[in-house]
């Protein structure tokens, strides 16, 4: 069994706290082994950069193009709005697609843009001034895509869903609707319009606490303490 074969291990490396809580209380291995590894940029990323003041209404999407991304919902809470733009980037799902490009049909503050490499993302994070990423994905754990967006400073929408709660603290470091809910991803882009010193924040906070995530903090601190341990 899965628990067995774990059990066998040194260490037991989950990416999120709420897998490594469930783990902990289901599986009766020793909390000790249970040593959360999260997912991390590489220390290029982390450069300064003048943050961002005032919200303008530029959102991007980066990720697959499929439904339970909320890629539906993001259209769905623009429409046609003018004080409010989309742009996406990312893989189709094939089951998606028509219904997609069906929709950006209707949407014209909705476009688009492809697909992106590794190497891409950081540069056109920095045109726009958040993310959406209204998630409803059944395996989500920390998105790199969250990461790389407040590396580049920006904050982030996205829903109290899985372990996205304990990136995306709600008021802080962005901010939180619930799921397959265009109405509240509306209104909290409504609120970022009419409150510069909370998009301000947002930003600033953001930005800061994305440091723990480096390459060397993940890699080059919490490896080499549990290589030490082994060794012990």
């Amino acid at each position: 069994t899965v628990v067995s074969l774990l059990g066998r291990a040194r260490h037991v490396l989950p990416q999120t706290k709420i897998l490594a809580e469930e783990l902990a209380s289901r599986s009766g291995l020793d909390p000790e082994r249970i040593v959360q590894f999260p997912n991390f940029l590489p220390d290029s990323y982390f450069t300064e950069s003048d943050l961002k003041k005032r919200f303008s209404g530029r959102c991007v999407f980066i990720g697959q193009i499929k439904s339970e991304k909320g890629v539906f919902d993001i259209i769905e809470s623009i429409g046609d709005r003018k004080d409010i733009s989309c742009d996406f980037y990312g893989q189709h799902v094939e089951r998606d697609r028509d219904r997609f490009m069906r929709e950006l049909e209707r949407c014209p503050n909705c476009i688009y843009r492809g697909i992106l490499t590794r190497d891409e993302v950081m540069k056109i994070l920095g045109g726009y001034d958040i993310l959406l990423l209204p998630t409803t994905h059944p395996g989500e754990g920390y998105p790199a895509v969250i990461l790389e967006a407040f590396a580049a400073g920006l904050p982030v929408i996205s829903t109290d869903w899985k372990a996205i709660p304990e990136l995306v603290e709600d008021g802080v470091r962005g901010l939180l609707v619930p799921p397959s809910s265009p109405y509240h991803i509306s209104a909290a882009l409504d609120l970022l319009l009419n409150d510069e010193q909370l998009y301000a924040s947002l930003a600033a906070n953001a930005h800061a606490y994305v440091g723990r995530f480096s390459e060397k903090a993940i890699i080059g601190d919490l490896l080499a303490g549990l290589i030490n341990d082994s060794i012990r």
